[in-house]
């Protein structure tokens, strides 16, 4: 008798299931340094040349702190590697982040609570654009683009709308009516 009682205690003991538990821990995100996304471009043979292209994202503490996008071009016997980086400056309590070029242009975003960008504008020597994000459920939806002249130009200011569509968390389209080449996932 003992003997089923010590059987019993062990199987409720050890048969209960701790999903009650799991369901309120939460998994950490692994801590992430840099991210290197490399793609290699083959030359067709008609005058175009090999390119690899590197794009290295830089991080501290959860947040973007360095980028740097490299091209390296093959022809021949001849390689030219080409580097751009970008230095990141956070403002007002993280409220907002600079990125500044090599020559010196500054591309300056407006963050919302989660850190996604809401506004971008930058002005390069002929033109100024402002960019508006949209999110919801934490995608990017929608991104309005205006470039604007610069002061004394004849030029009209332009503008585009690019909307982005998901299924179950998978980009699946994205369309810009003043766009060409609008995409579709099949």
């Amino acid at each position: 008798m003992k003997k089923i009682a010590l059987l019993l205690c062990a199987i409720v003991m050890f048969g209960c299931s701790d999903d009650e538990e799991k369901a309120g821990t939460e998994v950490p995100d692994p801590e992430i340094s840099k991210m290197l996304f490399s793609e290699f471009c083959k030359s067709d043979g008609i005058g175009v040349s090999d390119v690899t292209k590197e794009e290295e994202f830089r991080y501290e503490d959860a947040w973007l702190s360095g980028y740097t996008y490299t091209q390296e071009v093959s022809i021949a016997d001849l390689t030219e590697i080409i580097s751009h980086p970008l230095t990141i400056q956070y403002e007002n309590n993280r409220s907002s982040v600079t990125f500044t070029d090599e020559i010196g242009t500054e591309r300056k975003y407006t963050l919302n609570e989660e850190g996604y960008a809401t506004q971008c504008e930058y002005a390069s020597l002929d033109q100024k654009r402002q960019y508006t994000f949209s999110y919801t459920d934490g995608y990017l939806t929608q991104v309005n683009e205006k470039i604007m002249p610069r002061e004394g130009s004849s030029d009209a200011v332009i503008s585009h709308t690019l909307s982005l569509q998901y299924d179950k968390g998978d980009l699946i389209s994205t369309i810009s009516p003043s766009l060409p080449g609008n995409c579709k996932k099949v």
